[in-house]
């Protein structure tokens, strides 16, 4: 098995900050199955519990504000949290909440995955709290990971059909914070190619897309908080994400010994153990 870390001292803390998929192919449940395969200590601050399983979510619940700010307190105050990974936020006040804890805190890497859209292309966040995450969380993260389609969101533009698009909305992205990925999952069937920004790089990594019968669940999730994971461990972000890029594509490949509903694939986080 891959050991990341140099030895089992070295073993560190990292946090999700996420909403619960009852289903445990995406959310909380992704992440902290990525931070335990690559060999972290995982922590949780749960933003909304869903009900839902491989066909589609079927209902969303809100956390109160005040019990998610305790979640989020506590950890801080008693643990030494060297990453951190942010997904599904849901409203302005738990928006709010997170920076405030994280410019108190600050960690010393921030991954926000802008997520927006549930499986079923329903958009989960409304407009406005697409500003609060501009407004306040952008600028604090140390990279944010959004797909063509979040990316459009954020820019104000069109869903990008071309990669001068994706140029250009990584290029305006960019001067909201400090680092870009805009991963192109849903952008060709030919290829998993994503796009890297920050002030002085701009780069392409390409992947081979992995054929599967059928479309796998939770790949964002899993991605970032692998994302987070492998900073920890690597000397920059480059070396991250093309870490992170080879270990997702393992576990898609490895993904056929699961067999776990009739609706989506859910990935094998634990393909060197199972």
């Amino acid at each position: 098995m891959t050991i990341y870390r140099e030895k089992k001292e070295n073993i560190q803390n990292a946090l999700t900050i996420a909403g619960s998929d009852s289903c445990g192919g995406a959310g909380i449940q992704a992440d902290l199955k990525t931070f335990s395969a690559l060999g972290l200590y995982g922590l949780s601050a749960i933003t909304s519990l869903t009900a839902q399983n491989t066909m589609g979510v079927k209902k969303i619940y809100s956390v109160d504000p005040i019990f998610f700010k305790e979640q989020l307190v506590c950890l801080f105050e008693d643990i030494d949290i060297s990453t951190v990974k942010i997904g599904m936020l849901e409203n302005e006040k738990i928006i709010k909440i997170v920076f405030e804890v994280l410019e108190k805190y600050r960690p010393k890497f921030i991954v926000l995955d802008p997520v927006m859209f549930s499986k079923n292309g329903n958009l989960l966040i409304e407009k406005k709290d697409i500003n609060n995450l501009k407004e306040f969380l952008l600028p604090i993260a140390s990279i944010i990971t959004p797909n063509i389609l979040e990316s459009a969101m954020l820019t104000n533009k069109k869903t990008a059909e071309n990669e001068e698009e994706i140029m250009e909305q990584g290029e305006i992205l960019k001067k909201i914070c400090k680092r870009v990925l805009i991963k192109g999952g849903h952008y060709s069937k030919k290829d998993s190619s994503d796009w890297f920004f920050s002030k002085n790089k701009k780069i392409r990594f390409y992947a081979q897309r992995i054929k599967t019968k059928r479309k796998i669940h939770g790949t964002g999730c899993t991605f970032s908080s692998a994302l987070a994971s492998f900073r920890v461990y690597k000397k920059n972000w480059i070396d991250s994400v093309q870490s992170a890029k080879t270990w997702i594509q393992k576990c898609i490949i490895k993904s056929n010994f699961l067999k776990v509903g009739k609706g989506l694939k859910v990935l094998n986080h634990f393909y060197e153990c199972w």
